[in-house]
């Protein structure tokens, strides 16, 4: 199964990098939603939270808040303080996540949320520096239209 545009993501409770257990509903401000979905090597993840972190204005300037979900927090060294990182050691909420309409599974992706956790558009991330701040773009020319 693979998310599609308009499809919810299920709600989940999971434990953050802060070492909490966390609702990911009880979390939302009611803005926009960027979930970075991540598994694999550790120093694509922290280059992809590095420049969701230089894109912070933009994404606070429409209400949008950043999320991730990885397989091992302890990989994240980059600290955004705003963001919430979730660990999903079964890997099963990361599956339906990363997987892709043409049935592919991606190790890093970006999807944007409503505020109802709806899909708007999802973003699969190969070279994080370029991609992030591509999709970040396009989100905010979506969001203007």
């Amino acid at each position: 199964m693979s998310l599609r545009i308009g499809d919810r993501i299920p709600n989940f409770q999971l434990p953050s990098k802060d070492g909490l257990k966390r609702i990911f509903y009880f979390e939302l401000n009611g803005g926009v939603i960027i979930l970075l979905a991540s598994r694999g090597p550790a120093a694509a993840i922290n280059e992809c939270f590095t420049e969701l972190g230089s894109c912070m204005e933009v994404i606070s300037g429409f209400g949008g808040q950043v999320f991730g979900v990885t397989d091992n927090v302890s990989k994240i060294k980059v600290n955004l303080s705003s963001s919430i990182i979730f660990e999903d050691k079964e890997g099963k909420l990361s599956d339906l996540l990363l997987s892709g309409s043409d049935e592919k599974h991606h190790n890093l992706k970006l999807l944007v949320l409503d505020p109802n956790q709806r899909v708007l558009v999802q973003f699969a991330i190969n070279d994080p520096k370029k991609d992030i701040t591509a999709s970040i773009k396009a989100l905010m020319r979506i969001l203007d239209a």
